[in-house]
């Protein structure tokens, strides 16, 4: 594990703010001094937002900048010293490292040109922000690094491994950078006109803000701040990154199996069957869409560790609380001998009030619980 020894995990990256280019040298050389073959990686001083925080923790996880120093400053004469300088500048430059996404003239989309032709696609909504420019630039070296110290076994051939690298990438920028990279840039999640029924405020970049030095509070160290909010950015990224590399993509196949054998499982071929339980909606959806079936699947059975079958229903998008089919009406809210005499199947369990999920003691009253729900809906369909 090449990259292993190179990243000091869960210690504080020096950070250090000025204004003053006297100090800054100083600092400077000090650190190139001490610290032989490490990066300076420059930033603005100032509040501080989640994009930059969590370009710089990224950076950590490549090989040219592991284990850096932080230098915080908007002296131009200060950034003239950094080896990589992101969020300020009013620059962007892949070849001088400079990575600032502030000027007028700023069109980067993390998909690529926006054109007449593709304006009304929703991959060119939301502008890069650093933070969707460091992974655009530096997103899969760190998929590589971190699959290395990590040992995720991302396929025997090479092509195998850059076609895994290549799809875990998008997927992180769509689940969690683009989101960063909205917020940061005013981007609404609604459509103009429509009020969110309530607000979150427990998100990464939320949580970011929060740790700005108080407005009320005399004489603190801006840096302290900083460092913290490094460190929630890293536990947090790190965390979708283990996610994609070890928990989510090793389920591909076992999805692709109940995919692929669906009508054997059931006549209908609208039901799939998970040997094992693991996270399937998202393989769902993309098998669903490479094999030009888009909503075809309307549950999903599994055995849960507590024996107990599981009848999910899944949604009409992965993002969505809409079903596609939900369980039958009737059941909704109820449980055991209540739902079983309604039911007339004697080892239901419950149904959730929504009617996405309930469970069953057997496998063919779980299968019974599909077809009537099913079937429900297609007699309510043919009635009205």
């Amino acid at each position: 594990m090449e990259f292993a020894t190179k990243v000091i995990a869960n210690t504080d990256i020096p950070v250090f703010s000025t204004e003053k280019l006297e100090e800054a040298t100083e600092y400077v050389n000090k650190f190139r001094a001490e610290s032989e073959g490490r990066s300076i990686i420059g930033t603005h001083s100032g509040v501080f937002h989640c994009d930059e925080v969590l370009g710089c923790t990224m950076l950590k996880y490549t090989k040219q900048f592991a284990n850096p120093a932080i230098i915080r400053s908007r002296n131009p004469a200060i950034h003239e010293l950094t080896d990589i300088l992101i969020d300020v500048g009013d620059v962007f430059d892949v070849e001088t490292k400079r990575f600032d996404h502030h000027q007028k003239t700023f069109e980067g989309y993390f998909h690529g040109e926006k054109t007449k032709e593709n304006e009304n696609d929703e991959r060119f909504v939301t502008k890069m922000s650093s933070a969707g420019l460091v992974y655009k630039y530096f997103g899969k070296e760190v998929i590589r690094n971190l699959a290395e110290m990590w040992e995720a076994d991302l396929g025997v051939t090479q092509d195998k491994v850059d076609q895994a690298v290549e799809e875990i990438y998008i997927d992180l920028y769509k689940d969690f950078i683009k989101e960063i990279d909205a917020i940061d840039n005013g981007v609404s999640q609604f459509k103009k006109g429509y009020q969110p029924k309530y607000h979150i405020s427990t998100g990464l970049a939320s949580r970011v803000s929060r740790l700005n030095p108080a407005w009320n509070v005399e004489d603190q160290n801006p840096d302290k701040p900083f460092q913290k909010a490094l460190g929630v950015t890293e536990d947090e990224f790190l965390a979708q990154i283990y996610a994609k590399l070890k928990i989510v993509r090793p389920a591909y196949n076992v999805v692709l199996n109940a995919f692929e054998n669906r009508e054997e499982f059931h006549e209908s071929g609208q039901v799939i069957y998970l040997k094992q339980v693991c996270p399937w909606k998202s393989h769902l959806y993309k098998i669903e869409e490479e094999t030009k079936n888009e909503g075809l699947i309307k549950f999903t059975i599994f055995q849960a560790p507590d024996g107990m079958y599981r009848v999910q229903a899944v949604s009409v998008s992965q993002q969505a609380f809409e079903n596609r089919i939900s369980l039958h009406e009737d059941w909704r809210g109820k449980r055991d001998e209540e739902l079983q005499k309604i039911a007339g199947l004697d080892s239901l369990r419950f149904v959730h009030h929504s009617g996405f999920i309930g469970g069953a003691g057997t496998l063919a009253d779980a299968i019974k619980m599909v077809e009537i729900s099913m079937e429900a809906v297609k007699h309510k369909e043919g009635s009205s």
